[in-house]
């Protein structure tokens, strides 16, 4: 009993307190509403580290909060949450980093207050429209954006009950239930009106799950899998399943960088492929690192991807994990596969292809508006041809040698300008946000550059989460980059090239090219603090005069001016080199990687666009993955195969890879290939594969 009356007290006082707060805080709306608006102008949507800007370190800040590396709260995750549906997600950072690159300067949490607000006051002019109709005309230029009211109107004059019960919160609900009731009033008419029902049948919720969770068709679900090993891992091979007759992956997601995918593993050489190699939905990936490792001992992201719903059905995704190698002490022993994992998935529904989609019933007023919008992108093209006049008259220029100057540098029209700059900093380097100004009445980026990598671009910064754009963004010449990598940092504590384009010389002029910092960050050890501005760093940049459209145009008739392998070339040429094996036993698997000197050479676009069969005669069997792109600071094509039910046989010596280089360039190349790992087949399936002991491999260059 006295255990019951002081839990009626503890009660009664628990009440008491809540009742006092909340006139208190009643008191204080009511008193100072001027206050309230302060707080809510205080709020920088974006701004997640509340330091007065957006920028790559508050999409750093919520990947954090994605991976479960920290958690944001309060205004923080408010701050974060950009597009108004209660979460921090992908969809928020790509919004973020978005919103750096320029490409947006609004988010659309911004924008969604304003827009339900406009669509009620329409309906409230709509009840005195009516009687008036002059206010029908103009109200039809309005309403073409929200949704196709005017044809709605029809059936709601004659019956102005379905319009007074609604009131505009029940609008979206009635417009499933208009459609029915027009069908009804003219039954000749309604051929026209259902067609109108069967639009609306997409985004209805239903009719669509994913691994159990429902979902509608144009919706997106974003999926990850989630690591935890007991050691650190030096390697993973990997692939996702998925149904493709329900889900493709998003645009965005087939445009990201490694970093945005595999938040572990891009700190390792990583290969991935989105497009089916053997006849199934499925993505490879890839990663090792036997030096450092991958650390997975909490429970961390593997992977996260994002599918557009494309189609109504049942639709799973999964993860399926070939082989994961564990660390071991010794470098000289071979790294065995790891025992003891778990690796678990989870997908998000982002409804109607996420926020920045709201609702797709204004998908269908969307043609409407796009007529008005059509006009403006019109006027653009106007624009366009004033600036195509100007690129006439510096034809006539190209002939006469000379009168340009870059940097103070002499060159002539027609001619190529290779920029550089290059930092150095006494400490790691955590972000850096720049640009680069040069005049763009004499210089163009060279069609070269605007195709070329990341790693081409930029050798050093190419490692972190990277954005740049060569569109000016703010009516001058500039190409804006930004980089980011608070936990490894990018070192140019020596001296190193931080970016370096190619322009051609398209006019005369004296023309100047040079890089701008906006900011450039400093790592430190505490990642709870916020990395300060670097204070000591010095930033020279260089040009180099390509006469003539550079080395890629040989002034020397005769050739023989490069060698590859020790086998002379010219710049022109092109070559085929090509690796055979000869091993005793078959083979179930192969993990390697081809150098070369991209200074000379470069991958025929014939190669890079080849089929697996073309490259990999045998392995093609196989489920192989490559990637001519390097992904750690060299030159080099990495590529693995694994069959290990039929295996690989090279028991009579066969062409193991085959590619074609263009020699580019004047120099000394060499082509090469290594070896991470190549294992025998074993008859016993309950055995790891062993590392293959006997096997010859050779190549060859072959000048086309």
């Amino acid at each position: 009993m006295k255990k019951q009356a002081r839990k009626c007290v503890a009660l009664l006082v628990v009440f008491s307190i809540l009742l006092s707060m909340m006139c208190l805080s009643a008191v204080a709306v009511e008193a100072d509403d001027s206050a309230v608006a302060d707080n809510v102008t205080v709020l920088k949507y974006g701004d997640v580290n509340d330091d007065g800007i957006v920028s790559t370190r508050d999409a750093l800040e919520m990947q954090k909060h994605i991976a479960s590396m920290l958690v944001l709260t309060g205004d923080a995750f408010v701050a974060g949450d950009v597009n108004g549906d209660g979460k921090v997600t992908v969809a928020d950072v790509l919004l973020v980093q978005r919103y750096v690159a320029k490409e947006i300067d609004k988010f659309p949490v911004e924008e969604k207050p304003t827009d339900p607000p406009t669509q009620p006051t329409d309906p409230p002019t709509k009840p005195t429209d009516p009687p008036t109709q002059p206010t029908d005309p103009p109200t039809k230029p309005t309403d073409p954006p929200t949704q196709p009211t005017d044809p709605p109107t029809k059936p709601t004059d004659p019956p102005t009950q379905p319009t007074d019960p609604p009131t505009k919160p029940t609008d979206p609900p009635t417009k499933p239930t208009d459609p029915p009731t027009q069908p009804t009033d003219p039954p000749t008419k309604p051929t026209d009106p259902p067609t109108q029902p069967t639009q609306p049948t997409t985004p209805p919720a239903g009719g669509v799950t994913v691994n159990g969770e429902e979902a509608c068709v144009g919706d997106q679900v974003v999926y990850t899998a989630k690591l935890q090993a007991d050691q650190l891992v030096a390697g993973v091979n990997a692939h996702i399943n998925y149904t493709d007759s329900v889900l493709k992956f998003s645009d965005a997601t087939v445009e990201a960088s490694k970093r945005e995918l595999f938040p572990v593993l891009c700190m390792g050489s990583i290969v991935w492929n989105f497009e089916p190699i053997d006849g199934t939905a499925r993505m490879y990936f890839n990663a090792a690192d036997a030096i450092e490792g991958f650390d997975f001992t909490t429970e961390d992201v593997v992977v996260t991807v994002t599918f557009d719903v494309i189609a109504k059905g049942d639709a799973t995704i999964e993860t399926n994990i070939a082989q994961i190698l564990q660390m071991v002490d010794d470098p000289n022993e071979k790294n065995p596969p790891l025992e003891d994992y778990t690796l678990r998935d989870e997908v998000e529904i982002l409804c109607n292809g996420g926020p920045t989609e709201p609702t797709d019933p204004p998908t269908q007023p969307t043609d409407p508006p796009t007529k008005p919008t059509d006009p403006p992108t019109q006027p653009t093209d106007p624009p366009t041809k004033p600036t195509d006049p100007p690129t006439q008259p510096t034809q006539p220029t190209t002939p006469p040698a000379g009168g340009v100057t870059v940097n103070g540098e002499e060159a002539c029209v027609g001619d190529q300008v290779v920029y550089t700059a290059k930092l150095q900093a006494d400490q790691l380097v955590a972000g850096v946000n720049a640009h680069i100004n040069y005049t763009d009445s004499v210089l163009k980026f060279s069609d070269a550059t605007v195709e070329a990598s990341k790693r081409e671009l930029f050798p050093v910064l190419c490692m972190g989460s990277i954005v740049w754009n060569f569109e000016p963004n703010d009516g001058t010449a500039r190409m804006y980059f930004n980089a980011a990598d608070a936990i490894e940092g990018f070192d140019f504590t020596t001296e190193d090239v931080l970016v370096t384009v190619t322009f051609d010389v398209i006019a005369k002029g004296n023309a100047t090219v040079e890089t701008e910092f906006e900011q450039i960050l400093a790592i430190i050890d505490d990642p709870d603090e916020k990395n300060p501005p670097l204070e000591d760093y010095t930033l020279h940049d260089e040009v180099e005069i390509l006469c003539n459209g550079g080395p890629t145009e040989p002034t020397d008739p005769s050739g023989n001016d490069a060698t590859v392998n020790g086998q002379k070339v010219a710049v022109g040429d092109q070559v085929t080199y090509t690796v055979s094996m000869q091993a005793d036993q078959l083979v179930a698997g192969v993990n390697a990687h081809i150098n070369y000197t991209d200074s000379v050479l470069k991958f025929s676009d014939a190669t890079v666009e080849a089929s697996k069969r073309e490259l990999f005669p045998v392995l093609c069997m196989g489920s192989i993955v490559w990637n001519f792109e390097p992904n750690d600071g060299t030159a080099r094509m990495y590529f693995n195969a694994a069959d290990a039910i039929e295996g690989f046989d090279f028991t009579t010596e066969d062409v193991l890879v085959t590619v074609t280089f263009d020699v580019i360039a004047k120099g000394n190349a060499t082509v090469e290939t290594e070896f991470e790992q190549i294992l025998a087949i074993i008859d016993d399936p309950d055995e790891k594969n062993p590392p293959l002991e006997d096997y010859t491999v050779k190549d060859e260059i072959i000048l086309i």
